[in-house]
């Protein structure tokens, strides 16, 4: 496979990790096909494009998993246009390859102090939730394209306290 045959020296070292994207929505004509703009049809794209993440067989994590980047207005609905097995599809996937699920600071806009119209402060607690009863691994990250967003990733406390995580959640390679 990809990953054994050109990649297996880099990621059989224990500090090395591999985190991808899959829902970078605002590269139309590269990640999204042009016409794709409806939640439904958003939502479902990512569905696709997580399964083919894990199933690349590089990636430790995914970084932002369903965080539709470039369509903050339509969050709520893109997230709600996935049914819970669809998440759980994609979960359990991610469990059985031993890829972790990535809390970013990216999921919730009162933690960068910004509110969004379309965008509820929990809307992600649900398929994190979903992603913990799967059997999946976390990671945390705060995605900061600032300094002043380095520390944000403490602001996920209350977040993880909520979902119930415990180190036994966190993936062997970030403890």
């Amino acid at each position: 496979t990809l990953n054994q045959a050109k990649y297996g020296a880099f990621l059989s070292c224990p500090r090395h990790f591999v985190l991808l994207p899959m829902s970078h929505l605002h590269m139309k004509g590269f990640v999204v096909p042009v016409g794709v703009e409806d939640a439904a049809g958003l939502g479902a794209l990512m569905v696709r494009r997580f399964r083919e993440v894990v199933e690349l067989g590089l990636a430790t994590g995914i970084a932002h998993p369903f965080l539709p980047c470039g369509h903050a207005e339509k969050t709520d609905a893109i997230i709600g246009s996935i049914a819970d097995r669809e998440f759980r599809e994609c979960f359990e996937a991610a469990a059985r390859a031993g890829v972790s699920i990535e809390i970013t600071t990216g999921f919730f806009p009162a933690l960068r102090g910004k509110l969004q119209p379309g965008w509820r402060e929990d809307v992600f607690l649900r398929p994190l939730a979903l992603a913990r009863d799967c059997g999946c691994f976390f990671h945390f990250a705060s995605d900061a394209h600032t300094l002043a967003d380095v520390g944000s990733v403490l602001g996920l406390a209350p977040y993880v306290a909520e979902l119930g995580l415990a180190d036994r959640h966190i993936h062997p390679r970030f403890r």
